[in-house]
């Protein structure tokens, strides 16, 4: 059935592609995450991932199509931002691509800088 909701809950890290894989939206409501391999999975899977405003996370997703939440929403906001997502498949496709080329820029700038860091001290 295409018009079902699971929430899982936590998911073990061993099973979180799998889930994600099958999924259109993912949560993460995490008020301090370092940087996030669920949202970087998710985008890879073409998975719109709906965050609260943490900081790194935010640079991985597109902010002026799909904002992330504030960290106080309430859980009815939340319900409608996957609600907005879940029935725009236009606004959804517009999310994927732009949060593919912002998480492809974000991924290329921390290896350079990853790179100079590795050559300055070996």
């Amino acid at each position: 059935n295409n018009n079902q909701c699971i929430i899982k809950g936590p998911v073990p890290h061993h099973k979180m592609i799998e889930y994600i894989s099958r999924s259109k939206i993912m949560f993460l409501l995490s008020k301090s995450e370092g940087l996030s391999l669920p949202v970087i999975e998710a985008i890879h899977h073409n998975t719109v991932p709906i965050v609260l405003k943490n900081g790194i996370t935010e640079k991985l997703t597109d902010q002026k199509i799909l904002p992330a939440l504030d960290a106080d929403s309430k859980v009815t906001t939340i319900i409608e931002r996957a609600m907005e997502v879940l029935s725009d498949q236009d606004l959804r496709h517009r999310v994927i691509k732009q949060n593919l080329h912002l998480n492809s820029k974000f991924l290329n700038e921390h290896q350079i800088l990853t790179e100079n860091f590795l050559q300055k001290f070996s």
